[in-house]
């Protein structure tokens, strides 16, 4: 029933037609451009693709949209046509002929894998929960959770840690992921990236790294970091990006914003610092409170005029025929005022920690089970089918007030508990203290929040 063709057009453009989805790009421009048809005309994820500017060409010859999405490749389309055929059954959801087998269906179309505990750094913002503590993941443990993951429907796996350059099998395990079933990245500090490691990441398959970079300011960078002025974290962090975009990856920075880093001018600043670099993308990440940030009370996140900024900047931005980096926030993307989005929590995405816990995301406080004692698939259903997560969330989960009573509980388990936090650990404690009703849902955390002051934060 699926009709793929690709051929070259009098415009010298290059077409993917699959299911209602005609993809081009135009070579001298560098710029995707989408043809959407029958369900997926109206669809507004997609719509989006259409008005952004794109990263554009890389060093293997392939065009980008953004790193997190896969390329367009006329000698590889198999992963772009992964992306497409996953998203247009949830587009369709049920309007569509079930034989077609488009029926909507859940899968971690992203997964965040942490391949080690261990850290050189660290940061006052990490939402890492267990820095150089517990194991480093088994290399044949690791390739079966992949196997099962690129199995399911994943097509960007990301590495990432502690800090994911510490890890001796990095390259093995790059090695070994498909790349016609999925792109692989990494986000790391730099502190280990030299011209070697760089070269030796990039004939394993790396498609793109992200480094870390909290300030443009290398003495309030150098101290997230280390607590020390005088460290050398910002200079190796600025040399580690030089060095990934000359070896050839799609290349960028990450950062996060703080309410007091936008009254800083800190949004155009870092931007202007991926400009002076020449990254493909800055992505910037929303103060979240999580692992050393568990704590933050909610006036120290991002107000809803923050978020706004953030959004109406990627907006800006990305307009095509903007010169300059592409510029991804996470205000825009996991709210859907501004651009239909949601949280992707157990319905795009997946986090695996060094111990084959699951998590939502990499910000989530608590596990939903470990992949190595239930399955990838049974771990990532469970958390889709439970009542937190199988219903949409026009925002970010963790930053919903919502969500302020799961917040509580895990931050008065980790007092007690030792070892991993999962959601049935909160929802006892939750049931014991505060009468809340078992399995939580939406409504509960919102009866909760309401009824006990203490569970807000």
């Amino acid at each position: 029933m699926e009709k793929i063709s690709i051929s070259y057009s009098f415009l010298n453009l290059f077409h993917h037609d699959i299911l209602g989805v005609e993809v081009g790009v135009d070579p001298k421009k560098g710029e995707w451009f989408l043809n959407l048809k029958g369900p997926l005309r109206d669809w507004t994820v997609l719509k989006h693709l259409n008005k952004e500017k794109n990263v554009g060409l890389d060093s293997r010859g392939r065009y980008w949209y953004s790193a997190f999405i896969p390329p367009f490749s006329k000698e590889n389309p198999e992963v772009l046509e992964k992306f497409f055929r996953l998203n247009l059954g949830l587009a369709t959801q049920n309007t569509i002929n079930e034989k077609l087998g488009l029926k909507r269906k859940y899968v971690p179309q992203a997964a965040t894998i942490a391949v080690t505990p261990r850290c050189n750094y660290n940061c006052a913002h990490c939402s890492f929960k267990k820095k150089n503590q517990g194991k480093e993941w088994n290399l044949e443990s690791l390739k079966r959770v992949i196997s099962q993951l690129l199995k399911m429907g994943t097509y960007n796996i990301t590495l990432t840690g502690g800090e994911p350059l510490l890890y001796s099998r990095l390259e093995e395990i790059i090695n070994f992921i498909d790349k016609k079933e999925a792109i692989v990245g990494m986000f790391t500090n730099g502190y280990f990236l030299n011209k070697k490691k760089a070269k030796s990441l990039y004939e394993a398959g790396l498609d793109y790294v992200f480094v870390s970079i909290d300030s443009p300011d290398s003495k309030e960078h150098n101290k997230n970091r280390t607590g020390r002025e005088n460290s050398f974290a910002f200079e190796r962090a600025i040399e580690a990006v030089k060095i990934a975009k000359k070896t050839g990856f799609v290349t960028g920075i990450s950062t996060f914003m703080t309410p007091e880093k936008i009254k800083k001018g800190y949004l155009e600043k870092m931007y202007q610092l991926g400009e002076e670099l020449n990254v493909d993308e800055i992505v910037y990440f929303d103060c979240v409170p999580a692992g050393n940030y568990h704590l933050m009370s909610r006036t120290q996140l991002l107000s809803y005029q923050d978020h706004k900024k953030l959004a109406l900047f990627h907006v800006e931005k990305n307009k095509r025929g903007i010169e300059g980096p592409r510029a991804t926030t996470q205000s825009y993307v996991n709210f859907s005022e501004w651009s239909g989005g949601r949280c992707y929590a157990f319905n795009y995405q997946c986090y695996i920690d060094p111990e084959g816990e699951m998590f939502g995301c990499d910000f989530q406080d608590f596990s939903i089970g470990n992949v190595l004692e239930i399955g990838v698939k049974e771990a990532f259903e469970k958390g889709s089918k439970h009542p937190l997560f199988n219903v949409p969330c026009t925002q970010c989960r963790k930053q919903s007030p919502q969500f302020d009573p799961i917040r509580v509980a895990t931050a008065e388990l980790r007092k007690t508990k030792k070892g991993v936090i999962r959601l049935e650990d909160i929802e006892e404690f939750l049931a014991k203290n505060y009468g809340a009703q078992i399995p939580l849902t939406f409504e509960e955390l919102g009866r909760l929040r309401q009824k006990y002051k203490g569970l807000r934060l």
